[in-house]
């Protein structure tokens, strides 16, 4: 007798991460000491055996470039196969099923499944039809975990903090996100994590483009004044703008946008000497950010981009031994 299962009732496995949430507090700071060790390897022409006969499907069904290559580096340092899965050159394209894709996937061999997709919940979705170690590098508006755990490892760096002084430094950090939080599944990621780390975090931005309800969450605040917020700012984080949703859905267009919320030259000015600033890229140079922003001692926008290796490094080690936690 066969029984089908409700796939609503089958649990992913603790070996994904597919939210912030699906990670520790106490983990995040085993992700950083973890991320730190597997830095010194980098430059190295080494490579680890952690991922050593271990399969690793990208699948990206959306355009990237920073997520997917850092991935791929950092799954080739830890020694794992790298299978590149595009979705308009498989048979998806010849009418195959996502969920036949992934059990295709499974049964040739795969352990990881790393998720970019253009739907909300599909990386969870996989995880559940595979049962294989999924993580999410990007769903529509809701998650990109990786993108804020890199960060988060950049800020330590930046601060050229110890390991011992993990736990607390961030508490009560003041850290601004500006934008449009509502499509911005960057934005999610980082507001759960700083959130778990005890900073003080404000939403920034038009009316519109705040999700409904936030402001109730312990430790954030709203604002729409982006100059009141600057002067006390300890990370200063710019969203990239998709200039299509300006003046379609919002009350500004383009140029009102830059007026009220782009860190121009002026503002610059506004910010202390010992602030840090970030953006996800590709930056949209003129509408969030003008060139002054770049000349800033604090600018970490390159060095997001070299500690996203260290950083996915450390997360598929993590998925391939001890998994995440559900605490």
């Amino acid at each position: 007798m066969v029984f089908f299962l409700d796939e609503n009732l089958i649990k992913m496995p603790n070996n994904c991460l597919i939210t912030i949430n699906d990670i520790s507090r106490n983990q995040i700071f085993e992700f950083l000491r973890l991320s730190n060790e597997f830095l010194s390897v980098i430059k190295k022409p080494v490579k680890l055996a952690a991922l050593n006969n271990k399969y690793v499907a990208i699948m990206f069904f959306e355009n990237s470039t920073r997520t997917r290559v850092s991935f791929e580096i950092a799954a080739k340092k830890l020694s794992a196969e790298v299978i590149n899965f595009t979705s308009t050159t498989s048979s998806i394209n010849k009418g195959e099923s996502l969920k036949d894709t992934v059990i295709t996937l499974k049964s040739l061999g795969a352990d990881i499944l790393i998720v970019r997709h253009s739907n909300e919940g599909v990386p969870s979705q996989i995880a559940k039809w595979s049962q294989l170690s999924v993580i999410n590098a990007g769903d529509g508006m809701h998650q990109h975990p990786t993108q804020a755990l890199g960060d988060l490892l950049t800020l330590t760096k930046s601060y050229n903090l110890k390991p011992e002084t993990y736990q607390d430094f961030f508490k009560d950090k003041k850290v601004v996100i500006v934008g449009d939080i509502l499509h911005s599944r960057v934005a999610r990621s980082l507001i759960d994590l700083f959130n778990l780390l005890g900073c003080n975090i404000v939403l920034v931005g038009p009316p519109e483009f705040i999700p409904e309800g936030v402001e109730y969450f312990s430790g954030i605040e709203i604002s729409y004044e982006l100059d009141k917020e600057l002067k006390d700012t300890d990370v200063l984080y710019m969203l990239r703008i998709q200039s299509e949703r300006l003046g379609q859905g919002s009350s500004l267009n383009l140029e009102q946008y830059r007026q009220y919320f782009s860190l121009n030259a002026k503002r610059v000015k506004l910010l202390s000497p010992k602030v840090f600033l970030m953006h996800p890229g590709p930056v949209n140079k003129g509408i969030e950010l003008d060139e002054a922003a770049f000349s800033l001692p604090g600018c970490l926008i390159n060095e997001q981009v070299k500690y996203s290796v260290p950083a996915r490094m450390a997360v598929l080690f993590m998925a391939a031994t001890k998994g995440f936690s559900d605490e």
